[in-house]
C-alpha cells in the first residue's frame, strides 16, 4: 500500500483515485511503495471503473502523423480536445510524439478504456495516449485480400480484449479475431448466402464503453418488384463472436436509406439519419432511444458523416466530427454545435477522424480488464 504516515491511507487513496492519468505518473516517482502501488491491478481497475462512470471525463481526440526534426522522420503524436470556450473557439492540447512512422496513411478503429485501435503501415497498434504505451501487432500476413472492416472489442466472460479483422473473398466473408489474452488468432467463415450484408471501408465503426464493437453496413433487401439495400447497425457480439443487428428507433426502421453515420456519445450509441439523430440509453433495450436536441442543418451541406461526439460546457456545446467532401477531396474535422445560440462555429480540419476516449493506466502490454 501506499507509504504516507501523514495520511490516512483510504483518504489518501481517494484523492488519488480522483487525479488525472498525468499527475499519477508523476507520484510513481514519489516512492518505492507508490510505484508499486500506482502500477497494480487493484488501483489501476478503482481508476478506471470511476472515470467509466464519470462521462465527463470521456474526452474527444486524433492522431496526427507529421515531421519530426529529433526523429528525423514523421512520428505519430496525438491532439486532444480540452474544451471549446463560450464563444466556440476549440482548445487543443498537444501530448508528445509517441512513436515513429512513416505513412501519413493513419486510421482509428475505435477506443476501449483508454486503448485506441489505429492500423498504420501494415500493422495493428494498440495505444494508450495517456500513459504513451503501445503494443504493434503485424497483421501484413493477414493482409492477401483486402481488410474491409477493423474493429477493437471487449469479451468480459473470458476477460480478453479482442481485434476483429473482416474481409471478403469471391463468395466468403472471412472474419479473423485476435485475442490479447492467448495471442493467437481465429477464423470464423460466413457463406456469402448466410452474410446478408455488404461490407465497405465506409469509416464508419465505434466502440462503445461497454466493449462492443459496431458498424454500419448495407443489408440486402430481397422484394418481388426488385431487389435493394438498406444501412442498418451491425455489431459483434464478444462473447459468442456473431454478429447481430442493432435494434433502430422506429422514426428510423421507415427511412429507405437507413442510418448515415454512428458514434459514442458519452459512452452510448449515437446514430444519424436524414431525419435527425437518437442516443440509446440503455443499451440493448429498444425504448430507451431518444431524439438528441440539436440542428442538422449543417448535417445537410456536403456531408458524407455527421459524429456527435461528446459535450463540453455543461452540455451546452456539442462536439462534432465530420467527414464530407469539398473541391473533389475527402475532409475531415470538428465543428462546435452551441445549443443556445443554434449556431455552428470553430471549424479545425484533421487528418484523421475523431475518437472519443476516456483517460486510463490500462497498459496494452499488461492489460486490465
Amino acid at each position: 500500500m501506499v507509504n504516507c504516515p501523514n495520511f490516512v491511507e483510504e483518504i489518501l487513496v481517494d484523492i488519488l483515485l480522483r487525479l488525472p492519468v498525468k499527475s499519477i505518473i508523476r507520484f510513481k516517482a514519489v516512492h518505492s511503495s507508490w510505484l508499486s502501488f500506482l502500477s497494480s491491478k487493484e488501483f489501476t481497475l478503482q481508476h478506471l471503473r470511476r472515470n467509466k462512470a464519470n462521462y465527463s471525463t470521456y474526452k474527444c481526440g486524433f492522431i496526427r502523423v507529421e515531421a519530426n526534426q529529433t526523429f528525423g522522420h514523421p512520428s505519430l503524436s496525438f491532439r486532444n480536445l480540452v474544451t471549446a470556450t463560450e464563444d466556440g473557439n476549440v482548445v487543443i492540447e498537444e501530448i508528445k510524439e509517441a512513436f515513429r512512422e512513416t505513412d501519413s496513411g493513419v486510421r482509428v478503429h475505435g477506443s476501449f478504456n483508454g486503448l485506441l485501435l489505429v492500423s498504420i503501415n501494415g500493422h495493428l497498434i494498440l495505444w494508450n495516449p495517456s500513459t504513451m504505451e503501445y503494443k504493434r501487432i503485424d497483421i501484413r500476413s493477414l493482409c492477401r485480400y483486402i481488410i474491409i472492416e477493423i474493429g477493437l472489442g471487449y469479451d468480459e466472460l473470458n476477460d480478453s480484449y479482442k481485434i476483429i479483422l473482416i474481409h471478403a473473398h469471391l463468395e466468403t466473408i472471412t472474419i479473423e479475431v485476435y485475442s490479447m489474452k492467448t495471442n493467437s488468432w481465429k477464423k470464423i467463415y460466413y457463406y456469402y448466402d448466410e452474410f446478408p450484408y455488404i461490407l465497405s471501408q465506409s469509416n464508419q465503426f465505434i466502440t462503445l464503453a461497454n466493449g462492443i464493437p459496431h458498424w454500419i453496413v448495407a443489408r440486402r433487401i430481397v422484394r418481388p418488384c426488385g431487389n435493394c439495400t438498406k444501412k442498418v447497425v451491425l455489431r459483434f457480439d464478444m462473447i459468442d463472436e456473431v454478429f447481430k443487428e442493432v435494434v433502430l428507433p422506429e422514426e428510423l426502421q421507415c427511412i429507405s436509406e437507413g442510418v448515415q453515420s454512428i458514434s459514442m456519445l458519452d459512452g452510448d450509441l449515437c446514430v444519424v439519419a436524414s431525419k435527425g439523430g437518437w442516443v440509446m440509453k440503455d443499451y440493448g433495450t429498444a425504448k430507451s432511444w431518444y431524439k438528441l436536441d440539436i440542428d442538422y442543418g449543417f448535417h445537410q451541406r456536403h456531408l458524407l458523416h455527421f459524429l456527435p461526439v461528446g459535450f463540453s460546457n455543461d452540455k451546452n456545446q456539442v462536439v462534432v466530427g465530420i467527414n464530407r467532401i469539398k473541391w473533389r477531396s475527402y475532409e475531415q474535422a470538428i465543428v462546435i454545435y452551441n445549443k443556445s445560440s443554434n449556431q455552428y462555429t470553430n471549424f479545425v480540419k484533421l487528418k484523421s477522424n475523431v475518437v472519443s476516449y476516456v483517460e486510463t493506466l490500462v497498459s496494452p502490454n499488461n492489460y486490465y480488464n
